[in-house]
């Protein structure tokens, strides 16, 4: 039987809280099981991996030499973006190694540089643009019926455009991962859950509404099953990883019914969004099981609304009012805000941290986020702007291993690479991300000191992090406050 080996590069460093058995590769996994290909998993975010990824070379050695170990034929790569680059390399040093291996890439980053891709990096077979599993299922049938096998070609059909499937699956093929490895990572036992696809909403900024055009949902009576059974493998908390859970607050209300029904199988957390965060779907999560909701909050301003089409936010009263009201249910919101660095305006970004502020004084958690143009977004496609290559936000403000944050194929065409692309000056992109990465824990932890901080730059909080920033060394080494110690220690870590 034909062998193909699926990889997940590494993404986090550190942070193991949502670490959990790769979904999108397990379905590519059984699908070619399906065909008749004898599939293999390889995940290299696992600890044995980690503790090489902070040193490349090791690193890669280490993983080729694992793939090739696989003794596959057909070698296959996902990415979440800011790693991409790692499965590009990873199937680089394959090929060289064996050019009779067929190199496959998919996923939303690699479906939206797609045509790039093939010019720039000829040692990539196939490229599957879309969401993958009708196009991966036609190419493991085509290279099942090549005469002779696979040949060193792969059959050379490039660009793989695959329709839009119907609901997701769930695949329960648990024997290709080392179940126990997961858990002894993560001892939360999560399980990523596919319970729809799509969002409503058309964000500007967002990968979803060119990746999913349509919005799907599984049957809450499957879901329900389905959880059942995860819960019979060892499973303790579920992570849903649609787009957004609350697409069609009838049918949320209608899952949330059937899990409390089912005497919650499996507690779990995931994605939605203010406007249909009503009482009834409020009260609904809260008798599910549900413990915590990401809410992307995003847009506060007026300029930030229109940028980034979403207009959710209203005022802090109804805000707040609404966290408040998901707490009281037993679910924990975390509030997610977005600030623009290319088209910064210091108005846009003080509204930002004001309410983020207030949400953080009733110790809901937040999180700053700052804007990417990603690929196949509308947001992107509107730039035409010249960018350069920056290790800096990879670095500052996301937890990654070294191999991750040193992408050499962005060096050259940092336009494919958005995590590490600057569209402005890289000492002026430094500079605000730092005021960015030193507003996170100062809001989260010390919001009446950045309030303090803001009374003596002419009551702006921006004024106080430039200030912040732009002494960091000086006035560490005045310190005497706590809060102070604590930020700059974990500003220099970065």
């Amino acid at each position: 039987m034909r062998r193909v080996c699926l990889v997940n590069p590494p993404n986090h460093a550190y942070d193991q809280y949502d670490f959990a058995p790769p979904l999108g590769l397990m379905v590519l996994a059984d699908i070619a099981a399906n065909v008749g290909w004898e599939p293999m998993i390889l995940d290299l975010g696992l600890p044995q991996f980690l503790g090489l990824a902070d040193s490349p070379d090791r690193f890669y050695q280490e993983a080729l030499r694992q793939i090739l170990a696989c003794d596959a034929r057909v070698v296959a790569f996902t990415s979440m973006a800011v790693n991409s680059h790692v499965s590009l390399e990873l199937a680089r040093l394959a090929k060289e190694r064996d050019q009779r291996l067929v190199t496959v890439v998919g996923g939303p980053h690699f479906s939206a540089i797609h045509a790039p891709l093939i010019s720039s990096f000829p040692w990539i077979d196939h490229v599957i643009r879309g969401e993958g599993e009708t196009g991966w299922r036609d190419l493991m049938v085509a290279l099942s019926n090549l005469p002779g096998g696979v040949p060193s070609d792969g059959g050379r059909q490039r660009v793989i455009n695959s329709p839009h499937h119907s609901a997701p699956r769930h695949p329960f093929n648990y024997e290709l991962v080392d179940l126990p490895g997961y858990f002894a990572a993560n001892d939360r036992r999560v399980v990523d859950y596919e319970g729809g696809r799509g969002c409503v909403f058309k964000c500007s900024f967002c990968y979803s509404p060119a990746h999913y055009p349509e919005v799907r949902e599984v049957d809450p009576d499957q879901i329900v099953r389905d959880w059942s059974r995860l819960a019979q493998l060892g499973f303790k908390q579920v992570f849903m990883v649609q787009d957004n859970f609350t697409n069609d607050p009838r049918h949320a209300i209608r899952v949330c019914d059937a899990l409390a029904a089912a005497r919650r199988p499996l507690p779990w957390n995931g994605y939605s969004t203010l406007p249909q965060l009503t009482p009834n779907v409020i009260s609904a999560l809260g008798r599910s099981g549900c413990n915590a909701i990401y809410l992307g909050v995003d847009a506060v301003s007026p300029a930030q609304m229109s940028s980034l089409n979403k207009h959710f936010y209203r005022d802090d009263d109804r805000l707040l009012g609404l966290l408040n009201d998901l707490r009281n249910v037993g679910v924990t919101p975390t509030c997610a805000f977005m600030i623009d660095l290319f088209d910064y305006q210091p108005d846009d970004f003080e509204m930002v941290l004001r309410v983020a502020i207030a949400c953080a004084s009733l110790d809901i958690p937040i999180r700053l986020n700052t804007l990417t143009r990603y690929p196949g977004s509308a947001l992107f496609q509107a730039s035409r702007r010249k960018v350069q290559y920056s290790e800096a936000k990879v670095r500052l403000m996301l937890d990654c291993p070294r191999v991750v944050c040193q992408n050499n194929f962005a060096r050259e065409q940092p336009e494919l690479f958005p995590f590490h692309a600057t569209e402005i000056p890289v000492d002026m992109w430094t500079e605000r991300l730092s005021m960015v990465r030193l507003a996170q824990p100062l809001i989260q932890r010390y919001h009446t000191d950045l309030l303090d901080l803001a009374r003596g730059s002419n009551d702006q909080i921006v004024d106080g992090l430039v200030r912040l920033a732009s002494q960091a060394d000086e006035l560490k080494s005045q310190a005497r406050a706590g809060w102070q110690l604590d930020l700059f220690n974990r500003y220099e870590a970065y």
